[in-house]
Order: structure tokens, then sequence, then C-alpha cells
């Protein structure tokens, strides 16, 4: 049985046939379901499934540490969780392999880290994202903080850092979070990075991830 709030024109909570009634961040929402699936398991379904679970396992592995900074101050009326989610529902193939140029993150207004400029080191047991300044940041870009998480494309394991480097380093020490595999030389990971804003209100423009190989 559903209930009606605040007359006739309100929110209401509860499921009418295939329309639930509920609430996300203080507003009146309605979601349709399937009345009924002839066939949910068909190749095409299964594979669309599998996408989406390996881009929400990605997602649950770097939430607070990536995802959540990054994404949450653009994400509007969803979660970070879910944009993040969206936006990389291509990111994986039907096999569950990382599809590097499709994996992405941010959607701001910031400038992000030139690409180009973009590479990884060895640390003891921990691995740095190394970028180099344009030299035309003011002095507020200069105290973005930068946000970078590393992902291995062959083997298991992600390293994330902090986030209390900034622009200005121009590294951030990335540290194991996830995964049984080590890395080595001639790895291939993905970077994926971002620049928010200080006080943490806006984010770097939409960036694709980049593949380093790994070189010691």
């Amino acid at each position: 049985m559903a209930k009606i709030k605040q007359g006739i024109l309100g929110g209401f909570s509860g499921k009418v046939a295939n329309v639930v009634g509920t609430s996300w961040k203080g507003r009146a929402v309605m979601k349709s379901q399937p009345l009924s699936v002839a066939n949910p398991k068909t190749e095409a379904q299964q594979e669309q499934r599998g996408k989406f679970s390996a881009v929400a396992e990605l997602a649950s592995k770097i939430l607070t540490q990536f995802v959540q900074p990054v994404e949450n101050p653009i994400s509007g009326d969803i979660s970070g969780y879910n944009l993040f989610c969206k936006d990389n529902k291509s990111a994986f193939d039907a096999v569950g392999a990382l599809v590097v140029a499709n994996l992405v993150c941010g959607g701001g207004k910031i400038e992000n880290l030139a690409a180009n400029s973009i590479g990884v080191s060895d640390n003891a047991q921990d691995l740095d994202v190394n970028w180099t300044k344009t030299g035309d940041e003011s002095a507020v870009r200069l105290t973005d903080k930068v946000y970078a998480a590393i992902i291995g494309v062959d083997k298991d394991y992600i390293y994330v850092n902090n986030g209390s480097e900034t622009r200005n380093d121009e590294t951030a020490q990335c540290t194991k979070i996830s995964g049984a595999d080590t890395y080595a030389a001639s790895d291939k990971v993905a970077v994926l990075y971002a620049c928010v804003s200080a006080d943490g209100r806006d984010v770097s423009i939409k960036t694709n991830a980049k593949e380093v190989t790994l070189s010691f």
C-alpha cells in the first residue's frame, strides 16, 4: 500500500503497480520497476551485469580515498559512487577486463594535470604518481588537492594517495589498498587522477585514465 504525503500533488511512499515512491536527498522521487522479465539470463543481460559488477567493485575499493572526494562535489542529486559507476559503465569488457581508454573521473570546471606529464615511479613498496606543472597555473590552482589511483591492468593491485598532496608538489605517494600481486617493472597500470579545489567544491574536467608502463 502506498501513502500519499502533502496532498494529491505531494510525494508518496510505497509501491503502486511497478512504480515505487521514495525520497533522495530530501526530494520525492519515483522509480519504475519492470513488471516482468521474460529472460533474465540472456547473454546480453549477463554481459551488462558483469560489466556493472566490475565497475561497482572498483568503485567500492577506492570509494573513500578517491570516488567520494572527486565525484561527490559534482554528483548533484545522486551519490558520487553512482556517478562514477554511470560514467564508467564501458570501462570493462564482457569478461571483466579493464578498458583503460574508457575509464574516466571528474567533470567539473578545473583544468586537470597535463596528461603528457603523468608518470609513475617506485618508492620502496609504494608507487608515486608524478607530473610537471605547466607554469601557467594561478596561485589558487597550485593549492588544488591531487587525487590519484593506480590500477594494475594485468595484475591484481590498486594504489591510492590520501589527497594531502597539491598540484604544486608535482608528486603524490600512493599506497597499496587492494590486491594480491606485487608491482614490477614492465607492468601496465591505469592512472586515474583528478584535481580538487582547496575548499572541496569543484573538481577537474572529465579526464580519461592514462595507461603507463612501469619502468624503474
